[in-house]
């Protein structure tokens, strides 16, 4: 099993960013094991 790592630097609500990871990890669950990672700067 593959692992992918989403590194996304918003946690705002409507992020694009934060969205397509959560997507991602949704249809890539069966083929691999998907995490995110929030970065927050400031």
């Amino acid at each position: 099993m593959k692992n992918i790592l989403f590194i996304v630097g918003s946690n705002r609500k409507g992020s694009f960013n934060h969205q397509l990871s959560l997507s991602a990890d949704d249809n890539a669950r069966l083929r691999a094991q998907a995490e995110a990672l929030m970065v927050f700067l400031g």
